[in-house]
């Protein structure tokens, strides 16, 4: 009868556990940081998460970004770029392995609407007697008591892209090949 010792697998099996839990946390932090770095890639190149081209912006909305003076008037979520500094609200650790990214705390609502889409809407003044100056699709330069706005076109920017899965299958693979010492 042959014995075999199941101690140096059982040691081995421990070992290996136990790098796993101390490497998982920066595992889970430099995925959320790949999603984090391609949202901002897909808003400079104008993409959404499937890829995608955005949906133009209406011609009346190029004139007025471009009479406030914003250097891309005809980039969707581009005015300013403060869509783009989407941040990690929430870092994973060793005891929690989540990490939270969340998108600009001063454009969330605008953000919400444009990932989601809206139906029609009305826009009246709060405070003053007159919305504007607005612009037609022509460029004319109008004022008004109240706009009946088509909506905002679905613009998917906030999610994780078929892009970033690949880097973070790639993160996860050499994270265990690591681990496992393979080479």
């Amino acid at each position: 009868m042959i014995k075999v010792d199941p101690g140096p697998a059982r040691n081995y099996l421990r070992a290996t556990e136990a790098k796993i839990k101390r490497g998982l946390p920066g595992l889970v932090n430099r995925s959320a940081q790949a999603i984090k770095s391609d949202i901002s890639k897909g808003i400079r190149e104008g993409v959404d998460i499937r890829g995608q081209p955005f949906t133009p912006l209406s011609p009346s909305t190029i004139h007025a970004k471009r009479a406030k003076g914003y250097q891309h008037p005809r980039r969707a979520l581009f005015a300013t770029g403060t869509m783009q500094n989407v941040y990690l609200a929430e870092r994973a650790t060793p005891s929690k392995l989540r990490a939270r990214l969340i998108m600009p705390k001063s454009r969330q609502d605008v953000g919400q609407y444009h990932n989601q889409g809206t139906g029609p809407y009305t826009i009246a003044p709060k405070s003053k007697k007159v919305l504007g100056p607005l612009y037609s699709s022509r460029g004319r330069k109008y004022f008004s008591k109240i706009v009946h706005h088509p909506g905002l076109p679905k613009r998917e920017w906030f999610g994780v892209s078929a892009r970033a899965k690949a880097v973070i299958f790639r993160l996860q693979e050499q994270f265990f090949n690591r681990i496992l010492g393979v080479k």
